[in-house]
């Protein structure tokens, strides 16, 4: 599966997940798009509503196994 077509898999899945607002791809899936390659990583950002961040964190199954993940939940929020 190429990139592109793995981020289009994690936005469609979170399309159906309650709470989920917009997929916010950055670096080479974001606006930098010439220097996506098949080696590339995919940096991306859920925003979900209020209340729903750990939900996210902790549930990761809107991925369906399509990536190696590491999850950075240590952010800054208006909660």
């Amino acid at each position: 599966m190429k990139q592109i077509e793995r981020i289009e898999a994690i936005a469609s899945n979170l399309k159906g997940c309650e709470g989920a607002l917009a997929l916010v791809g950055v670096g080479s899936i974001g606006q930098e798009r010439y220097r996506l390659d098949e080696f590339s990583d995919l940096d991306f950002f859920v925003l979900v509503k209020t209340g729903n961040k750990s939900k996210f964190i902790n549930d990761l199954s809107f991925t369906h196994h399509l990536l190696a993940l590491f999850v950075i939940h240590n952010l800054v929020t208006a909660n």
